[in-house]
């Protein structure tokens, strides 16, 4: 994936920190609460008529895009945010005929010439 079509997180920046969590009315369905736990707690959001699967979510929220982060960032350590398709096709033609082949066999699909199973096997 390239960068431009990446979620831009540092518009995340400022976000209150985690973690949060969630506090459900006493039916668990008109109101959900998302917030900080500790001294004065700092209620982060209400969200009425919500789920108990919203609440999860919303709760979740800094721990998803911390993760997030770290996969951006092994992304871009291992040089792996260009397009990954043009490296594989790269890869492909550095396989020799024999491991083409097999490649073919394992995805069942036809075999031929080197570029004609490179082609197969992109699409």
């Amino acid at each position: 994936m390239s960068k431009d079509k990446r979620i831009n997180l540092t518009q995340f920046d400022g976000m209150t920190e985690g973690p949060w969590t969630k506090d459900l009315d006493d039916e668990g369905k008109r109101w959900i609460d998302a917030y900080v736990e500790g001294e004065g707690d700092k209620n982060i959001a209400r969200i009425t008529n919500g789920s108990r699967e919203d609440a999860e979510a919303i709760a979740k929220l800094p721990d998803l895009i911390a993760e997030l982060k770290k996969c951006y960032d092994f992304i871009e350590s291992r040089g792996l945010d260009e397009d990954i398709e043009h490296k594989m096709v790269i890869d492909l033609r550095e396989c020799s005929i024999e491991l083409l082949d097999e490649l073919c066999f394992q995805a069942g699909v036809e075999t031929g010439t080197k570029e004609e199973m490179i082609a197969r096997l992109l699409e």
